[in-house]
């Protein structure tokens, strides 16, 4: 299960949703283009589920023009500065 909260999962799916539509993609269209089924992004557009693993992550955020931390803020760990 996700460390998202309700409000989180809710926000995240608003995001995919706006998205996918301006780049005027169907929820099929975008499914077919990460791989899976139609049926998980309108579960992730209503906050139901979120994406879980890297690949679809990775593969929601090229789609979509999103950063991973804007899909799964969650799990985003920034890159550590380096000491001088």
């Amino acid at each position: 299960m996700s460390d998202l909260t309700e409000k989180q999962r809710a926000a995240v799916g608003a995001k995919i949703k706006q998205r996918r539509k301006a780049r005027n993609l169907t929820q099929a269209r975008l499914a077919a283009l990460i791989n899976v089924e139609r049926s998980l992004v309108a579960h992730w557009e209503t906050g139901a589920r979120t994406p879980t693993t890297s690949a679809h992550i990775d593969k929601l955020a090229r789609e979509l023009g999103l950063d991973y931390a804007e899909i799964r803020p969650d799990r985003y760990d920034p890159p550590k500065e380096r000491s001088a």
